[in-house]
């Protein structure tokens, strides 16, 4: 046995013991949530705890977490823009372009399907296995890079406690499992409730919400405009989720935004739940975002071709039309887009409304943030 291995075998022992005089580093994870909001469902192979969250943290936005050591996950999850990346599109660990915006993550562990495209992956934990493993584009090109990455953290005396600490079972040997529920701990601490809307509505603040914005929220649960058909419930997107108040069902739809061969086609490499269902009038759907944060997060669409929520209101003001051209539209654009009359007032009422979906103490809680800094 080397000198090396016999001291990290001794940090991992005092840090065990450590864990078992301390139970406060292992304890539980506690929900801090107002009475209207229920905590996230968790996996029973995965509970909470104060550790896992702390290193499920650290691990997100550390780049040594990738094959080649230089970019995180907080690389294209931004916590200044709801978690979510203002570049488009974003760029992988090889420079390669990812052809779908990374969805935000606030409120994430609330959803019951997630990915913009692929109802089958329904839990953090195996979400994760994608920007880690995915070839095509490569994001965090882990697949290849294993044995050296789970190195980086088995011998840096740091992460060694804190593995130690929030997997005490393993004594300290790390692997994918742990980092894979580690990350997927910690995305489910993302919750936001404290918008001005909420404030407004649940916390009876009535001076936080300007009466533009209350207009705006008139109009955004108007039928003429049909915008809480797709965009309901507690996080303002479709979760399923019958433990949250007028939570809607899970929604996947055609916007409209290509029709590349007259018949509703979108890129070969972007063809949305098609590429899941293998069904053609799948084409072209994704999965309808929550609006937690809108604003924070331009460009938008799946793929961010529109620049901005005033570009978004007037393309379904108009029935939602191709990008390429103002007077086309795709055969397989949902039915539901139909295009409504709105003033410009109103239009800046609705989004002085989505303006009060922003909780700006959630973006500036620093357990959220980079512990690095």
């Amino acid at each position: 046995m080397t000198a090396m291995s016999i001291a990290f075998r001794l940090v991992a022992l005092a840090a065990l013991l450590i864990s078992v005089a301390s139970p406060s580093l292992a304890q539980t994870y506690v929900w801090s949530l107002p009475a209207w909001l229920p905590p996230p469902p968790v996996p029973a192979d995965n509970p909470m705890s104060v550790a896992k969250v702390e290193l499920g943290r650290r691990l997100f936005f550390d780049q040594k977490l990738s094959g080649p050591s230089y970019i995180s996950c907080s690389s294209c999850h931004m916590p200044e823009h709801a978690f979510s990346d203002p570049r488009h599109p974003s760029v992988g660990v090889t420079g390669g372009k990812i052809r779908r915006r990374p969805p935000p993550l606030s409120n994430v562990g609330y959803r019951e399907t997630l990915t913009w495209a692929d109802p089958r992956v329904k839990t953090l934990e195996d979400q994760v296995h994608q920007p880690l493993f995915r070839a095509e584009p490569p994001e965090m090109e882990c697949n290849g890079h294993e044995a050296s990455i789970v190195d980086r953290f088995e011998y840096d005396p740091t992460y060694h406690r804190m593995f130690v600490e929030a997997f005490p079972d393993k004594g300290g040997k790390v692997d994918f499992d742990q980092i894979i529920k580690a990350l997927a701990a910690y995305q489910r601490s993302l919750i936001s409730y404290t918008t001005p809307y909420e404030r407004f509505r649940f916390g009876g603040e009535r001076d936080v919400l300007s009466q533009s914005a209350q207009r705006g929220e008139r109009l955004f649960f108007d039928a003429k405009l049909g915008c809480a058909i797709c965009h309901a419930g507690a996080t303002f997107g479709p979760l399923a989720d019958k433990l949250l108040p007028g939570a809607a069902a899970v929604v996947y739809a055609n916007t409209g935004l290509y029709d590349l061969d007259g018949k509703g086609a979108y890129r070969p490499i972007d063809r949305g739940l098609l590429e899941s269902s293998e069904l053609r009038e799948d084409m072209g759907r994704f999965r309808a975002p929550s609006l937690r944060d809108v604003a924070k997060r331009a460009p938008y669409m799946h793929d961010g071709s529109v620049a901005s929520l005033e570009a978004v209101i007037d393309r379904y003001a108009a029935g939602a039309p191709t990008l390429a051209a103002a007077d086309k539209f795709s055969p397989l654009k949902d039915s539901r887009l139909r295009g409504f009359t709105i003033s410009a007032a109103e239009r800046d009422d609705l989004i002085a409304f989505l303006r009060a979906l922003s909780d700006e103490a959630f973006a500036a809680d620093e357990r959220h943030g980079s512990p690095f800094r």
